[in-house]
């Protein structure tokens, strides 16, 4: 049976391969710290519903339905995008998910008890931790995402398997998305010379009731106007042609009543 399955991995590997001009650079991801991370688009003709079908079975067969089906095949997204960037729309290949632990975002733990994500090493594999304890949710290459334990996955080797968690974020930043704090990004304006965007002030280690937002603009714009909203804050920007753009720095203090407890800064560059 080990055979079957090697052989099926590898066919599956195969596959990924040869569609690989079906493939295209895509998304500005990034880790935690703002790292940049290379991912692909798939833009090619996915696994028909009788094979998505096909591939489940095989595997809840191969595996005695030890393991749980939770998503169909697909060639959309892989294991490390789904573990790692949290992602079901693109793929991800080795060693782009290293730069999630080796930039600091995420720290390497003993053990499995208060992770939340695996790395299966040289094996090219990488899960999430679930809420019931010794079970793990992976997307298998191409083929479906299943619950299993670790050791019950055609990736398991014990003397690979590695442990992460995500690092604490600093006591004051400011966030698109609030999983990233470096504190920095970039817009483009559209077809019409018009950018916009929300951020978000956090302070995870205290509790702010109120936020007083700056701003100061240096490049070359037609405008830019800052709406404040407690800790969220909009932004718009408007380039016209042959301006060149430029980076709006935006500061936030924050305060529990008067109380002062800490400011930060966030440089959003804006380009056409």
């Amino acid at each position: 049976m080990k055979t079957i399955k090697f052989i099926l991995l590898s066919t599956a590997l195969a596959v990924v391969i040869d569609v690989s001009a079906q493939y295209s650079y895509t998304f500005p991801y990034s880790t935690p710290n703002c790292n940049p991370v290379t991912v692909l688009s798939f833009i090619g003709t996915d696994y028909t519903t009788m094979q998505k079908n096909d591939l489940k079975n095989f595997w809840l067969n191969d595996y005695s339905y030890r393991i749980t089906f939770e998503a169909d095949a697909t060639y959309t997204y892989n294991c490390h995008a789904y573990a790692w960037a949290g992602s079901t729309q693109v793929w991800m290949n080795k060693p782009e998910e290293t730069k999630y632990w080796s930039d600091g975002s995420y720290i390497l733990l003993p053990s499995s008890s208060t992770a939340t994500k695996v790395w299966f090493g040289v094996n090219d594999h990488s899960a999430i931790t679930t809420n019931t304890t010794n079970y793990f949710s992976s997307k298998w290459g191409p083929s479906p995402r299943f619950t299993h334990l670790i050791n019950d996955c055609p990736y398991y080797d014990s003397n690979q398997i590695t442990y992460y968690k995500k690092a604490s974020p600093p006591p004051f930043y400011i966030s698109i998305t609030g999983n990233d704090w470096c504190n920095h990004g970039t817009i483009y304006t559209n077809s019409s010379g018009y950018a916009s965007t929300n951020l978000y002030a956090y302070s995870p280690q205290s509790s702010p009731t109120s936020y007083v937002w700056t701003a100061g603009w240096d490049g070359i714009c037609n405008s830019w106007s800052m709406m404040p909203y407690g800790n969220r804050v909009d932004i718009t920007v408007t380039i016209n042609s042959g301006q060149p753009g430029g980076t709006l720095d935006i500061t936030c203090e924050m305060y529990n009543g008067s109380t002062f407890l800490g400011t930060t800064t966030y440089s959003l560059n804006v380009f056409p």
